[in-house]
């Protein structure tokens, strides 16, 4: 019997003649109990406006982060020590392949290949017993690739659950390549020069380049170093691995 509960019997008369009688047994709080026990709901009812504030501000958190990703190129996610997936950015399930070997199953990060998974698990256990990060680079396909990132998840993110690890998904595709647009905001290029680069990412050499843009090579060449210089590379090779980072 629970502290304040009192048991009270009630007897019930013999029936009819050949069937037993039989009794209740009902319990009532004491005196005050019910008193006693409001500070403990109200403790309750801070507790769940705290989880709820927390909740909120994880929402909130990744709210600002769908701000400033780049959505088919990163994502970002809390992660159980299971592979479960407690939060992340919307764009996630967009962000994985169709045919992706690492894929979402049954509300958890998972990679199809079980020596991969095994990868996953053991960099999320490090992470967790270490407080280090981890970097993993995942295969997925020809000429693909995601790299995940683990990290110790930071106080301000907001859940109250425990064994929890923050990771960074980012799309990695030899194909992908960086616009115009995106050349010439980034590194402050003229659109010339930007697009010379553009086109050196996609594997033209300058002769091809120059055909291409109507004019000369010299003149290629020359907006060629124009683009060395703005980048901080000495080399083309340097320029390629520049544009693979974008």
């Amino acid at each position: 019997m629970k502290p304040g509960l009192t048991q009270v019997a009630e007897a019930a008369p013999a029936g009819a003649p050949g069937k037993a009688g039989f009794s209740l047994l009902r319990t009532k709080p004491l005196p005050g109990t019910q008193q006693a026990l409001r500070p403990a709901r109200g403790l309750d009812k801070i507790g769940a406006r705290s989880v709820n504030g927390r909740m909120a501000a994880t929402r909130l958190h990744f709210a600002l982060l769908e701000t400033v990703i780049r959505p088919g190129k990163e994502a970002f996610l809390i992660l159980r020590l299971d592979g479960g997936i407690e939060a992340s950015t919307s764009n996630l399930p967009q962000l994985l392949w169709h045919d992706s070997l690492l894929a979402i199953e049954a509300g958890a990060l998972c990679h199809r290949e079980v020596r991969w998974q095994g990868r996953i698990q053991a960099s999320l256990q490090s992470v967790l017993l270490t407080g280090q990060g981890v970097t993993l680079v995942l295969p997925c396909g020809w000429g693909r690739s995601y790299r995940l990132g683990f990290s110790v998840l930071h106080p301000g993110l907001g859940s109250t659950a425990r064994n929890l690890v923050a990771a960074r998904i980012e799309r990695c595709d030899i194909f992908d390549v960086p616009s115009v647009q995106t050349l010439q905001d980034v590194f402050s290029l003229t659109r010339a020069e930007a697009s010379v680069y553009h086109y050196l990412v996609q594997g033209l050499a300058v002769r091809d380049i120059a055909q291409l843009g109507g004019v000369t090579q010299p003149t290629i060449r020359k907006q060629l170093v124009a683009v060395l210089r703005k980048t901080g590379c000495t080399r083309q090779a340097e320029l390629m691995r520049l544009a693979s980072l974008l």
